[in-house]
C-alpha cells in the first residue's frame, strides 16, 4: 500500500511540473498520470500472499524429547485455511499414531459458509464466515454442555485480530478475548480474557519506542499461574523477534526467539526454551497462495 501511495504522490508531483509549461504539456502530464495510476494498480495486483503449508516442530527434552509433529494445512484460493492434518514420528523416524491426528478436521463450502468435518467424520462440527480478505468473521458452534454459540471476529483498522466474542443461544457474552496490536507494532498478544463478564486475567502494556520493545505487565490474575511480566522484541512493524516471560519474582519462565526471512516478510523457524529445561524447534514452509 506504501508503494503505491508513493507511486500517485509521483504521478501527482509529475503532472503539477507539466502543466505549469502550457496546454500541450497539460495533456501530456494527464496521460503520464493516468499511465502511472494504471501502473500503480498493476503493481497492487501482482502482490504476493503467501499461506503457511506446513510446520514442523521438534522437541528437545521433557517428555517429548526427540518427538517431530508435523502439521500440513490446505488453502483454497481465497486464502482460507480448508484442512489441516497432524502427525509426528519418534526421534529414531518412527511413526507415532496414538494422541496425534485427533484434531485433523477438513472445510467444505456450502452456501457461502464453510462447514468444518472432523477426520473420519460424516458431520459438521461448526460452521465459519470468512471476510474478503480470507481472515475468519464468525463462527457457529456449540460448547462442552452442547449448547449453541456464536463466535464474531473484530479486527482494527491494521487487520489485526482485535476481540473474539462469543455469545450464547441468548446472546449473552460467554467469552471475549482482547488482542493488541498498534500501527507501531504487532505483537498478537492475549491482554485480556473474560468469562461471563468477570475478567479472568489482564496485562498493561509499555511501549518503548526508541529501542522497538513493548512490555505487559499482569495487573489482574493469578501470579503464581499466568506470566507476570511478557517482553517483545520488535522486528521494525512487521511482527516479533524475541518474547520473553517472567515470574512475579523476575525470573526468566521461557524466552523465544524468531528467524525471519525478509524477502517474503514472515518467520521461517521460531526457537523456544523454558525453565524446565524442554526446547523445540518450529520450520514453517510458506508458500505463494496460487
Amino acid at each position: 500500500m506504501k508503494k503505491q501511495m508513493v507511486t500517485f504522490a509521483l504521478a501527482a508531483v509529475l503532472a503539477c511540473s507539466l502543466c505549469a509549461c502550457g496546454g500541450s504539456d497539460g495533456k501530456d502530464a494527464k496521460k503520464e498520470e493516468t499511465k502511472q495510476e494504471t501502473a500503480a494498480k498493476d503493481e497492487a495486483k501482482q502482490e504476493v500472499k503467501y499461506v503457511a503449508t506446513k510446520q514442523e516442530i521438534t522437541y528437545e527434552g521433557g517428555t517429548n524429547d526427540g518427538i517431530t509433529v508435523t502439521y500440513d494445512y490446505t488453502y483454497n484460493d481465497k486464502g482460507v485455511q480448508m484442512s489441516m492434518k497432524q502427525s509426528a514420528v519418534d526421534k529414531d523416524g518412527k511413526a507415532l499414531s496414538e494422541g496425534y491426528g485427533n484434531s485433523d478436521y477438513e472445510l467444505k463450502e456450502e452456501k457461502g459458509a464453510y462447514k468444518m468435518y472432523p477426520a473420519g467424520s460424516k458431520e459438521a462440527t461448526a460452521t465459519y464466515t470468512y471476510d474478503e480478505e480470507g481472515r475468519r468473521s464468525t463462527v457457529e458452534s456449540t460448547d462442552s454442555n452442547g449448547n449453541p454459540t456464536t463466535t464474531k471476529y473484530e479486527y482494527q483498522d491494521n487487520g489485526k485480530l482485535d476481540k473474539v466474542v462469543t455469545k450464547d443461544k441468548d446472546g449473552n457474552e460467554v467469552k471475549v478475548l482482547t488482542y493488541d496490536n498498534a500501527d507501531e507494532y504487532e505483537t498478537n498478544f492475549l491482554c485480556k480474557t473474560e468469562y461471563d463478564g468477570q475478567v479472568e486475567r489482564e496485562y498493561k502494556k509499555k511501549y518503548d519506542a526508541e529501542n522497538g520493545v513493548v512490555t505487559y505487565i499482569l495487573t489482574k490474575g493469578q501470579q503464581d499461574y499466568y506470566a507476570y511480566q511478557v517482553v517483545f522484541i520488535l522486528h521494525g512493524d512487521k511482527g516479533v523477534d524475541t518474547v520473553e516471560q517472567y515470574d512475579k519474582d523476575g525470573n526468566i519462565l521461557s524466552k523465544s526467539t524468531s528467524k525471519w526471512d525478509e524477502k517474503i516478510g514472515h518467520i521461517v523457524e521460531s526457537y523456544m526454551e523454558n525453565n524446565k529445561g524442554m526446547k523445540s524447534t518450529t520450520v514453517t514452509t510458506w508458500e505463494e497462495l496460487k
